[in-house]
C-alpha cells in the first residue's frame, strides 16, 4: 500500500496530489496549504509514489502498477470514493493513466509538465546519466543531506531506469473518456533554465489532449490543453499559490487566472 497523508478530512470533496519523479509528497506542501485553506478548504490526499519518500519499500515504479495503486487508495480514503487528481511531471503521467484506466475514481483532472520522448539508440545510456547527475548534483550542494539519501537508497539506479522508462517512451497515449473526465492540461512556457529546459514541450501536451475524447454526452465539461509563458516546469513548487488557484479555477468550472492562454 502507498503511504500517504489525509489532511483537512472534514471537507466533503477530495483532490490527489501526484508528485513528481526523485521528489516526494513535501513537494506539495505549500500548494496543499492553500487547497485546504478557506474560503473553499478540501480533503487533500498526498501519498508518496513507489520508490519515492516513504513508499521507498515498493517498487518498482511503472505507470500502470501505480495507477492501479492510486485507485485504491481514492476508493478506500477519497470522499465517495473518487477524488480530483493533479499530477505534476512524472505524476502527469501517472495521472493521465489513472485517470484513461480508473475514470470513476477520477472527478477532473489537472496535469503539468506532461512531456514524453522518443527512445533512440542513445537511451540505455541515459539511466546511469540520470544517476550520476542527480548525486553529484545534491552531494554538491547539500553533502549531508546527499549522503543521507543514498545511503536509504533513494534515487537508486533502478529509480532512474524506471523513471526514464516512463518518459522516454514509444507507448502509445491511452484513450480518457472526455464525457466523465474533463482535464486541464498546462503547458509551462518559461523559455530559462541553465542546465536544464525550464519549459514544456507543447506537441506533447497536445497529444494529451487529444487522448480525452467526448461525445458530449457526459457530464464532464471540455477538456483544454493552456499555456503560460510565466511559468516554470516546475511551477508547483515556485508559485504554489498560483497552481492552487488554478487548480480551484478548474474544479469550480470558472475563469483560470490570468496569464493562461489556450494552446493553439
Amino acid at each position: 500500500m502507498l503511504s500517504f497523508t489525509s489532511h483537512n478530512p472534514s471537507s466533503p470533496e477530495t483532490i490527489l496530489l501526484i508528485h513528481s519523479g526523485f521528489s516526494n509528497s513535501t513537494e506539495w506542501d505549500q500548494v496543499r496549504q492553500h487547497l485546504t485553506s478557506e474560503p473553499h478548504p478540501y480533503h487533500v490526499v498526498v501519498p508518496d509514489l513507489p520508490s519515492h519518500g516513504t513508499s521507498l519499500h515498493l517498487k518498482p515504479l511503472s505507470v500502470y502498477s501505480t495507477a492501479y495503486l492510486l485507485s485504491q487508495l481514492i476508493r478506500d480514503h477519497a470522499h465517495g470514493g473518487t477524488a480530483h487528481v493533479v499530477g505534476a511531471s512524472l505524476g502527469a503521467h501517472i495521472a493521465a493513466q489513472l485517470a484513461a484506466h480508473y475514470p470513476a475514481r477520477v472527478s477532473s483532472l489537472v496535469v503539468t509538465g506532461f512531456n514524453i520522448f522518443a527512445p533512440n539508440v542513445l537511451t540505455p545510456l541515459l539511466p546511469p546519466l540520470v544517476y550520476f547527475w542527480l548525486h553529484t548534483a545534491e552531494l554538491l550542494s547539500h553533502p549531508t543531506e546527499g549522503m543521507a539519501r543514498l545511503q536509504r537508497g533513494e534515487g537508486s539506479l533502478d529509480l532512474c531506469r524506471d523513471a526514464v522508462e516512463m518518459v522516454v517512451s514509444a507507448r502509445e497515449l491511452e484513450r480518457i473518456d472526455g464525457d466523465s473526465v474533463s482535464a486541464l492540461v498546462v503547458v509551462a512556457a518559461a523559455r530559462e533554465g541553465l542546465l536544464l529546459p525550464a519549459w514544456d514541450r507543447q506537441d506533447d501536451a497536445r497529444r494529451l489532449l487529444e487522448s480525452v475524447t467526448r461525445t458530449g454526452n457526459g457530464p464532464a465539461s471540455a477538456s483544454r490543453a493552456v499555456l503560460h509563458r510565466g511559468a516554470r516546469h516546475s511551477w508547483q513548487i515556485d508559485e504554489p499559490e498560483l497552481f492552487a488557484r488554478t487548480v480551484r479555477a478548474w474544479i469550480a468550472g470558472v475563469e483560470l487566472p490570468v496569464g493562461f492562454e489556450d494552446l493553439e
